[in-house]
């Protein structure tokens, strides 16, 4: 049975050259120092590399250049930081000062440095403080101006850190005063060498029965599955009183290779995104006999949710004009809901409505673009968690993930492993580089990859590496997918509800937007996996596709 109602509606100054975690499994105490052009690891202890044949990358870092190579160490604790213990422990911080529950060695601008997660405590009125501390172990004075913020006030406030629950998929923004300040304190933006520079900042607290959370400190790649303790609070009060708290859900945006269809879940919504290409001809509203496959698969998620209302808009690309698009989006809405209303057998509310072209979910720029936004959305509340047999399941959630793996790379002589290149598409001599899987408890997965450049000409990357299907925020590198060849899907990275990206910053939010011959940039990108997919295969854009990459 189903009921019908409906309506219609128209219409930074501060550059990371390399940056990334790369959770290079050693010990705290071992270093990593420049040598000529090269950024060597020196251990303490041997690294057993006997079995790791896969081909390397150099990290070279020119005296000018600036670079960031990051290693982590997380301690592991209850319900906390690496489940499986096979990281080492936190390095000291100093004298009469606790262990760190996560540390990340880098390089940047030249020289090297550290960054060591002290504590994320809660305590205080509905707040977790997050503390780290960023040691200059260089010979040179560090910068840090614009390290952890964006290119708003003075560049010396972690506002741009941000804290993950990967169990309830939500990313928690820094606390606000009413002034719109940023709940943290302001550090000194040069550290001479051997000191070091306290950082802390506070966030929204996470339900109380959850005790470990996912950290984004830019411009390091995740901190997966840090313990939450008990603390005193923030170490100041706040200058004014504090805005509501800051909490976005997270996007899940995934395709199917045919593209006859996307899914894009958003708490417990989800949304199924119907071609119009497949469903309808050109200017057309009458549906095709491919259509009918493809609404009835979405009126087998539609019963399996559980849900009682369903939504259903069309939309066109912004070829053509309104007067033409917003008709002909709404008489499309109303055949998918004649079509659907017939093959839900459970008792559902539809409403209809077309937009036109004023709402495109990716760039008209372009034609794939283009026909990502010519479309049939229909959208319904998840009652009821999927079967592993429903298409909506490849979106996997929590306890359905894989066995966590935090474990870095493993590094032969300061070399980083690399599993798969590919070369620019227009560019000679630069190529793509696939480095790192990580997991987290909650099946949450980053990417490690790198944009070399061994050629003559500098690589100038514009835009920097960015989505050209969705419309991500534009200050990330948000064009890395991983594609599941067995299920046919592609997945691209996190974003959250206001478009941000879960990966790294954009090359071109710092002061330069090239990469020089010679030089290498890390980037990392997160996303969600089902447990199932073991090997992918890897987009970046401007190279080519890199296969047969296998996912811990």
């Amino acid at each position: 049975m189903s009921r019908r109602t409906t309506t219609t509606t128209s219409t930074s100054q501060w550059f990371v050259r390399l940056a990334i975690d790369l959770r290079v499994p050693y010990d705290c105490h071992d270093e990593i120092r420049g040598r000529g052009n090269k950024t060597v690891l020196i251990p303490n202890r041997p690294l057993h590399t006997e079995r790791h044949r896969l081909r390397t990358l150099k990290v070279g870092v020119a005296l000018t250049l600036t670079t960031l190579v990051l290693s982590s160490c997380v301690s592991g604790s209850e319900g906390g930081a690496d489940p499986n213990g096979t990281a080492s422990p936190g390095a000291p911080s100093g004298e009469g000062q606790s262990q760190a529950i996560a540390t990340t060695s880098i390089s940047s601008l030249s020289q090297p440095a550290r960054i060591e997660v002290q504590a994320l405590e809660r305590g205080g009125e509905d707040m977790v403080t997050l503390r780290f501390e960023v040691f200059n172990d260089g010979d040179d004075q560090l910068n840090l101006q614009r390290a952890f913020t964006g290119d708003e006030g003075s560049g010396r406030r972690p506002s741009d850190v941000t804290l993950v629950d990967t169990r309830n998929a939500q990313r928690y923004l820094p606390l606000q005063t009413d002034d719109g300040e940023c709940y943290c304190n302001e550090f000194e933006a040069r550290i001479d060498p051997g000191q070091s520079q306290e950082a802390w900042v506070t966030f929204p607290a996470p339900p109380a029965d959850l005790d470990y959370l996912t950290a984004l400190i830019p411009p390091a790649a995740p901190f997966f599955d840090l313990p939450v303790s008990e603390g005193s609070g923030p170490p100041e009060e706040p200058a004014g009183s504090l805005q509501d708290p800051r909490i976005l859900d997270l996007r899940f945006l995934q395709d199917d290779l045919s593209g006859e269809s996307s899914t894009d879940q958003t708490g417990d919504q989800l949304s199924i995104m119907l071609s119009s290409d497949v469903l309808f001809d050109t200017n057309e509203s009458t549906l095709t006999n491919r259509a009918q496959e493809a609404i009835a698969e979405a009126a087998g998620q539609i019963d399996e949710s559980g849900a009682t209302q369903v939504q259903i808009d069309g939309h066109t690309d912004d070829t053509g004009d309104d007067d033409i698009n917003d008709p002909l989006s709404e008489a499309r809405a109303e055949s998918v809901e004649a079509e659907l209303s017939s093959a839900v057998t459970n008792d559902v509310t539809f409403e209809t409505a077309g937009h036109g072209s004023s709402d495109p979910v990716a760039t008209n720029e372009t034609e794939e673009g283009r026909q990502r936004n010519r479309r049939v959305t229909i959208t319904f509340e998840r009652a009821q968690a999927p079967t592993s047999s429903s298409p909506s399941a490849a979106i996997p959630s929590s306890g359905t993930a894989a066995p966590p793996n935090t474990a870095g790379p493993q590094v032969n002589q300061g070399e980083l492993p690399v599993l798969g290149t590919s070369e620019h598409e227009e560019q000679a001599g630069v190529n793509a580089q696939v480095n790192h899987f990580s997991r987290s408890r909650d099946g949450y997965v980053a990417l490690l990859w790198t944009i070399q450049n061994e050629g003559t000409e500098r690589l100038n990357t514009g835009a920097g590496f960015r989505n050209e299907v969705y419309e991500y925020s534009p200050d990330a590198d948000s064009g890395a997918t991983i594609t599941d060849p067995t299920a046919q899907l592609r997945y691209h990275p996190l974003m959250d509800a206001e478009t941000g990206c879960l990966c790294s910053p954009d090359l071109g939010r710092g002061e330069t937007n090239s990469v020089e011959p010679g030089q290498s940039v890390v980037r990392w990108s997160m996303y969600r996996l089902p447990a199932a997919v073991a090997s992918s295969s890897i987009d970046i854009e401007h190279f080519g596709t890199i296969e047969d990459i296998a996912i811990p």
